[in-house]
């Protein structure tokens, strides 16, 4: 009965190896969204503005929405602070924008900041969410910038997480 334990749980670890080897990028997100679901994240989808739109939800209380960067898509940027806010008491949604992960790509959108800052403000009529926290990494931050500087009583809090759009005068010569 052991030996037959061993063996079964070997030929596990020999599969789980087979598909790391083959697909390690989806063998890691299935990794991340396990994580996500066990901290109370669900991966919901919906149609926005006539798109299909993917995004995570999770949590109550009061809410928060995570932008995030270029070349990614929400799970990536949001798996640690995302368990983070809900045990907190928050409810939080992290869209996958326009163009990005499980979102829909539209050919005929150019992804400009200011259009993709009025897809989120569009995610947030089509959520019913009045006031929020609203958060962005690197060019999610920029979105969301865009997003508080177009709809400021919409946005209680803003949180930039290396935020790209933001420039600086030094106060020394370089």
């Amino acid at each position: 009965m052991v030996l037959r334990l061993v063996g079964v749980v070997a030929a596990i670890f020999v599969v789980l190896g087979l598909i790391f080897w083959r697909a390690p990028i989806w063998f890691g997100e299935r990794i991340v969204q396990l994580e996500l679901l066990s901290a109370g994240i669900h991966s919901r989808s919906m149609e926005v503005d006539g798109y299909h739109v993917h995004y995570l939800e999770g949590g109550s209380g009061p809410p928060v929405v995570l932008i995030h960067g270029l070349a990614t898509q929400a799970q990536n940027n949001w798996m640690e602070l995302a368990p983070r806010l809900v045990r907190a008491g928050y409810h939080v949604y992290a869209p996958d924008l326009l163009g990005f992960g499980r979102s829909e790509k539209p050919v005929n959108h150019t992804y400009s900041i200011s259009e993709q800052a009025s897809f989120v403000e569009t995610f947030l009529d089509a959520k019913q969410l009045g006031s929020v926290v609203l958060g962005g990494t690197s060019m999610g931050g920029w979105i969301a910038a865009e997003v508080a500087l177009d709809q400021p009583q919409r946005v209680s809090r803003l949180m930039l997480f290396d935020s790209a759009g933001l420039t600086f005068q030094l106060a020394f010569d370089r």
